[in-house]
């Protein structure tokens, strides 16, 4: 069997053991859609402005909730499930066969990135019909161009993290903290008007303000006035230069538990 063969055998794989748990499938549906329509309640009549991007709230509110699906499909279960990974034996045990390293990686990373397109896709079309978001195909494909981006990098750094936990119920902890003070700090959930100095600096460099400002742009493309954000998705690209030296200097295939 060829490498591409055995990759989609895995990407199968890794798909089936997602969809096999109905629990984690409507979570990943279901929990989007809750906060979709529970911030658009609270934001979806006015028209906001962040970073020089106007927005009336309920697309605010959608590209809040897609930037979310991205992180948590890509880098928080990247993150957690390659730890846990790692810690049971399963990545130890998978070096000694001859399988390719690089295609289980990659397989888990490709299901990944499809669980953010469903996310992208579902939260994208319920915002269409319930909220009237407007979605032209030209916000369509710069939406996607930024979930491209979006997914390379946390996948990236969901694999760099895995360096900092020392045990798979540490993973849990280390890749929450890191990630929810951020998503709330980046203006993703809650428009803040005014930014003190330090946290526009400090949040301005970081990749989830990145990925978030990538697809408010790209939502209003939808009416002629935006599309890509080239110096944001720059600076998703480094960032996942960032992870990707990370992860291949520090990602460990042993487990670190004694005995």
């Amino acid at each position: 069997m060829n490498d591409l063969a055995l990759l989609i055998v895995h990407v199968r794989h890794a798909n089936r053991a997602v969809t096999r748990n109905p629990l984690s499938t409507l979570l990943t549906i279901a929990f989007p859609l809750v906060f979709l329509v529970l911030f658009s309640s609270l934001f979806g009549a006015s028209s906001i402005e962040v970073n020089g991007v106007r927005l009336r709230g309920y697309g605010f509110t959608l590209a809040g909730i897609v930037t979310t699906g991205i992180v948590g499909s890509c880098y928080m279960r990247l993150g957690v499930g390659m730890t846990f990974a790692r810690e049971g034996g399963v990545l130890k045990r998978l070096r000694a066969t001859p399988l390719p390293t690089w295609t289980y990686l990659t397989a888990h990373v490709i299901q990944a990135v499809l669980a953010s397109t469903v996310v992208m896709g579902v939260s994208t079309t319920f915002s269409a019909v319930v909220f009237q978001v407007p979605v032209s195909p030209h916000s369509v494909l710069a939406l996607l161009v930024a979930l491209a981006a979006g997914s390379a990098c946390f996948s990236a750094l969901g694999l760099a993290v895995t360096a900092a936990s020392p045990s798979a119920d540490a993973s849990l902890v280390i890749v929450n903290v890191l990630v929810w003070p951020l998503l709330f700090a980046s203006n993703v959930f809650i428009p803040i008007p005014t930014y003190p100095r330090w946290l526009d600096v400090a949040t301005g460099v970081l990749p989830v303000r990145h990925l978030a400002a990538a697809i408010r742009t790209a939502l209003t493309s939808a009416s002629g006035t935006g599309g890509l954000a080239t110096a944001d998705l720059l600076g998703l690209a480094a960032w996942t230069l960032i992870g990707l030296v990370l992860a291949l200097r520090f990602f460990s295939w042993e487990p670190r538990r004694s005995g």
